[in-house]
């Protein structure tokens, strides 16, 4: 018998406050894709997590070249997933079958690492393994 709780999470998403509008709108995420999305390009939201998300919140409005005071946070009370759609880098568990999965990615990777900012160029490796 597979073990496959289900778990009730607090989600935010802290974006720009014309993004909060458009997703109301729309009823649905658009994603822009980009080369230096955190874990490939998606839509992420911070669990139980409201600084992070009005810190992401912060970064979308600088990025947007907005104003701060058009920051804006979008909160889903009580969502409801199975524990096997849900992959948590904080997990042990997680973080193995992450590494399992690169192990056997059937692709080489070769980067140039004779940069300035290494941080930057792991962030876009990251992003385009998972994209």
């Amino acid at each position: 018998m597979t073990h496959n709780p289900t778990s009730r999470f607090n989600l935010y998403h802290g974006t720009t406050l014309d993004n909060l509008s458009k997703i109301l709108e729309s009823k649905e995420f658009t994603i822009i894709p980009r080369d230096n999305h955190w874990l490939g390009n998606g839509v992420y939201f911070f669990v139980d997590d409201l600084d992070k998300a009005l810190w992401w919140s912060a970064m979308a409005t600088r990025r947007a070249k907005d104003s701060p005071k058009n920051r804006a946070i979008l909160f889903i009370e009580d969502y409801t997933l199975q524990r096997n759609q849900l992959l948590d880098l904080d997990s042990e568990k997680d973080r193995n079958l992450m590494a399992d999965f690169l192990k056997e990615t059937p692709f080489k990777i070769t980067m140039d690492i004779d940069t300035e900012n290494v941080e930057e160029e792991m962030i876009k490796l990251r992003a385009n393994l998972i994209a």
